[in-house]
């Protein structure tokens, strides 16, 4: 059996996308390790590393095993992401923040994992019992968590922003987190809404590239 949807131009984006998100989250483990800064968020960002290598090697391997595969990967390479960010906040606005936002922050990284959970969940059922192929029921669920998350990613950065007690470099950071989140933002939605209206070839591109 052939890969899913095997074709030069989904290699050509996979393999651009992956190396780039591959070579840069390898850089930024290597400068947190060499510097001594490994914390959950990098742990994390490791975690989705070890996904993406496996969504990258996907696009060579038989359908029947990238399907299932892919189910899992895709969401967790996104999600883990989404963890690293939220996580990176919470280290970033440590002790520079009222209890009540830290808790807000720490729910919100808790409701992210339930998602998460969901989908995959969700996803390894359509495996199951419709051979992965995912209906509008996923993609519905994809489009709701997907604004939920990235408008949280996208919120939290801005209100932590106008903290007083945020230095000069923590600040950076945070508006660092905002704009990965409204990158994210912009591709997820895209991905979803060609997933509602057919599972196509075009959708799986968007799947690679959002990753």
């Amino acid at each position: 059996m052939a890969p899913l949807y095997y074709s030069s131009r989904l290699v050509v984006v996979g393999v651009v996308s992956h190396s780039i998100a591959i070579l840069s989250t390898i850089f930024r483990l290597v400068y947190r390790g060499w510097t001594r800064r490994f914390w959950y968020e990098d742990a994390l960002a490791t975690f989705a590393l070890i996904a993406d290598v496996l969504c990258l090697a996907c696009i060579w391997v038989d359908s029947s095993i990238s399907s299932w595969t892919l189910a899992v990967t895709f969401p967790s390479v996104l999600w883990a992401a989404r963890m690293s960010i939220i996580f990176s906040i919470i280290r970033v606005t440590e002790n520079t923040v009222t209890k009540v936002h830290r808790k807000i922050t720490y729910l919100i990284a808790v409701s992210f994992a339930c998602m998460w959970t969901a989908l995959l969940v969700q996803k390894l059922g359509v495996c199951h019992f419709h051979s992965c192929h995912m209906g509008k029921p996923v993609a519905f669920s994809q489009l709701i968590t997907d604004i939920v998350a990235d408008a949280a990613l996208v919120i939290t950065p801005l209100h932590l922003w106008k903290n007083v007690g945020l230095s000069r470099n923590r600040k950076i950071m945070v508006l660092s987190a905002f704009s990965s989140s409204l990158l994210l933002t912009a591709v997820t939605i895209a991905h979803s809404v060609t997933l509602i209206r057919s599972h196509t070839h075009s959708t799986l591109i968007l799947a690679h590239a959002k990753v």
